[in-house]
C-alpha cells in the first residue's frame, strides 16, 4: 500500500514538472519589411513598419532610400476601422479611409483595412471566405487572393508569414517580413 502511495506520488510529480506555463496572451504585433505593388504598369516600392496594438494600427512607409512617405494610423471598434490619420512627409494630416488616404498620398493601392489580418496569416473576421485551403495559407477575401509563406518563428511565441502575395484583377502586392514581434499585455 505504501508503496503504491510512493510510486502515485511519484509519478504525479514527475507529470507535474514536464508541464509547461500557458503561452502569455498576445495583444498585438509589430512587423517590419519591404513592398511592392503593381497596378498595371505602374510599380510602387516601399519599406514599412507595422505596429498593432489593441484598437489601434501604424503603418510607416518609407522609400528604398530611408525617407518617410507617409505614417497612417488607424483605430479600429469591433475590428472595423472607424478613424484613420495620414501624415505626409511634409507634415500635412489627412482624416479619411485608410485605402482611399494611402492611394491619394503614395500611389499604393493597399487592402490596409485586409492586411491587418492577412500580415498575421489570418483571414479578416467579419467578412466572407470564398476559398481557404485547409493549412490556411491560401485565402480569397474581399475579392483579394492572399498567399503566405515562408512561416518563422518569431517572438516570444507566434510564427508569422514572411511573404505574402496578393492580388486582385491588375493589382498585385508582394510583401516581404524581415522582421516580425508579438507583443504580450504588461503587467
Amino acid at each position: 500500500m505504501k508503496r503504491c502511495l510512493l510510486l502515485s506520488i511519484c509519478l504525479l510529480l514527475a507529470a507535474c514538472a514536464g508541464l509547461q506555463p500557458p503561452p502569455p496572451p498576445l495583444n498585438g504585433f509589430s512587423a517590419s519589411g519591404r513592398v511592392v505593388v503593381r497596378a498595371g504598369n505602374e510599380a510602387h516600392y516601399a519599406n514599412f513598419g507595422w505596429q498593432a496594438a489593441q484598437g489601434m494600427d501604424r503603418l510607416s512607409l518609407d522609400n528604398p532610400l530611408g525617407q518617410t512617405l507617409a505614417e497612417l494610423e488607424i483605430d479600429y471598434r469591433n475590428n472595423q476601422p472607424v478613424r484613420a490619420v495620414l501624415r505626409e512627409s511634409s507634415g500635412a494630416s489627412r482624416e479619411g479611409k485608410p485605402e482611399a488616404l494611402l492611394l491619394e498620398t503614395t500611389g499604393m493601392q493597399l487592402p490596409v483595412t485586409g492586411l491587418r489580418w492577412w500580415l498575421q496569416g489570418k483571414p479578416a473576421p467579419g467578412v466572407a471566405i470564398s476559398r481557404d485551403t485547409e493549412d490556411g495559407r491560401v485565402i480569397e477575401q474581399d475579392g483579394w487572393h492572399i498567399a503566405t509563406s515562408d512561416y518563422a518563428e518569431a517572438v516570444p511565441v507566434k510564427r508569422g508569414p514572411r511573404r505574402i502575395e496578393l492580388s486582385r484583377g491588375e493589382i498585385s502586392v508582394r510583401i516581404v517580413i524581415s522582421e516580425w514581434q508579438w507583443t504580450t499585455p504588461r503587467q
